[in-house]
Parts: structure tokens; sequence; C-alpha cells
């Protein structure tokens, strides 16, 4: 399989700036990322993010598991669905 476009994203969480960093700096000096074989592009994900240096724990998606749902599948119980 040829990887043809790559996207690298910053900025996600408001406390992590090295990839909003990242991102700002390789938008300002592309050739520092530019590849012959594929396509890059740049996204800053949460440009508010970074004037509010906090995540909010309750958003935050490692956080969202439980014990049970990080155990190997089959360790896991069955779940019957509700919908």
């Amino acid at each position: 399989m040829k990887i043809l476009n790559v996207a690298i994203v910053g900025g996600t969480h408001g406390n992590e700036l090295t990839g909003a960093y990242l991102v700002q700096r390789w938008s300002a000096y592309p050739d520092a990322i530019i590849r012959p074989s594929f396509k890059t592009q740049l996204f800053l994900a949460n440009p508010k993010g970074g004037m509010a240096p906090t995540i909010a724990k309750s958003s935050h998606k490692a956080e969202r598991f439980t014990v049970v749902e990080l155990q190997p599948p089959e360790n896991r119980p069955f779940r019957k669905s509700t919908n």
C-alpha cells in the first residue's frame, strides 16, 4: 500500500503546545516536511486551545474508557445493545 497523503495535526489539546508550534513552524518553512512521494497537509485542530492552556477532563478521549473496556477482547463481558 502506497501512502499518497499525510496529515499533520497539531494543537488538539490546549495544554499541549508542541504540536501547535510545529504546525505553525512547518507552515512557515514547508521545505522541512515536503516529500516527493506523498502530499503533506498541516492542520491546527484547536486554534482557541492555546489561548486557554487547560484540558477539559470530561472530554479527554483517553479518559473515557472503563477498566473493563481496556481489557483484551477475550476478557470483556458481552454487551447487548439497548438500541
